[in-house]
């Protein structure tokens, strides 16, 4: 069974953008969306051999701040340094024909900007997650897929593994998280290739006239 599903997240939906505490006295600056982004890479996700219906699966990208020498020296009670700045952004989907879903992910959304008064803190792209689950029942597991920064500029699709039992999980009970495996050998000798589903998110870069 194949089910060719995705093509990725959008430029939709500003949800609310999670960093970091300063563990300074001073006040978390607030970061910047980059109104004029158009680092663009369209994302395809196909699951292939799925045990079932996804009807909830939902896209994050998180950003992380690359140059700690922006950020507030460390605290000169407890001498913590400061914690790396992360913004995770959720995605909506766009339902297209053929069952897909398409969207876009930014590499340059968020602003570079100094923050902090100690230079600017320039953001980075760290990588692409899907969470597809049966429904949005509790208990139901969460299968966690990614491909980093790195597989996305280069366009080199990533495949992660899960196991077929684990679906669709459990009605009213905690819901557990598969994050799978995305090198086959470092599976269980146990476990055969029809004991698995995958998901394989392949990016391509999006050039704009």
């Amino acid at each position: 069974m194949r089910a060719r599903l995705v093509r990725l997240l959008g430029t939709s939906l500003l949800a609310g953008l999670s960093s970091c505490a300063n563990p300074t006295s001073e006040a978390r600056p607030v970061f910047k969306i980059n109104s004029e982004a158009n680092d663009n890479y369209e994302i395809a996700v196909d699951i292939d051999n799925a045990p079932g219906k996804f009807d909830s699966i939902k896209g994050y990208v998180q950003y992380n701040v690359t140059n700690h020498s922006c950020l507030p020296a460390p605290d000169g009670a407890s001498g913590m340094p400061a914690s790396i700045p992360m913004v995770v952004r959720p995605f909506t989907f766009i339902p297209a024909s053929g069952g897909q879903l398409l969207g876009q992910v930014q590499a340059d959304l968020m602003t570079d900007e100094d923050y902090y008064g100690r230079g600017v803190c320039h953001w980075q792209l760290q990588e692409v997650r899907v969470d597809a689950r049966a429904n949005e029942s509790n208990g139901m597991t969460e299968f966690v897929s990614n491909i980093s920064a790195e597989a996305l500029t280069l366009g080199k699709a990533t495949t992660t593994y899960h196991q077929r039992r684990l679906y669709p999980g459990q009605v009213n009970t905690t819901g557990q998280k598969s994050f799978g495996q995305q090198d086959k050998s470092k599976l269980s000798p146990s476990i055969a290739e029809s004991d698995l589903f995958s998901v394989t998110i392949s990016p391509r870069k999006v050039i704009r006239e």
